[in-house]
């Protein structure tokens, strides 16, 4: 019974720390930056940026930013993707910022290529606009 207890007040600290806090406004809270989280299942579109980043449209309104670690050649053409949490930072389908993830595209010279992404941060309605058309999804 004790481990239980354990293991449930050990899951919902995890839920809890993605879970979106009050803040001053400038997207801190006691001096440390809020964590906004997403599921993969609410991903609508993605589209690349510049050499090292993605941006993914999360419901009808949310974009994040992402850094693609390494080289991940196929992914300016690709049509589709797979977006895999990596253990560790959430809970099951759910991404937070500065969690790691990997993205799975189908690729030209091998079936499937593989590369590491890390969550970087929610855009704004005005940085979302800022984007030049093509790196909008």
């Amino acid at each position: 019974m004790r481990i239980f207890v354990v293991a449930a007040l050990g899951l919902v600290a995890a839920i809890g720390g993605c879970a979106p806090t009050s803040g001053s406004g400038d997207g801190q809270t006691d001096g440390r930056p809020v964590r906004q989280c997403f599921n993969v299942q609410q991903v609508d579109n993605f589209r690349s940026g510049r050499f090292d980043q993605l941006f993914l449209r999360v419901s009808r309104n949310q974009v994040y930013e992402l850094s693609v670690a390494g080289g991940c050649r196929d992914l300016d053409f690709a049509l589709r993707m797979a977006l895999i949490p990596d253990g560790g930072g959430s809970v099951g389908s759910r991404l937070c910022t500065g969690d790691w993830a990997r993205i799975v595209v189908p690729g030209d010279a091998s079936p499937v290529e593989t590369c590491r992404v890390r969550i970087n941060r929610q855009l704004t309605e005005a940085e979302i606009e800022a984007l030049p058309a093509a790196h909008r999804p």
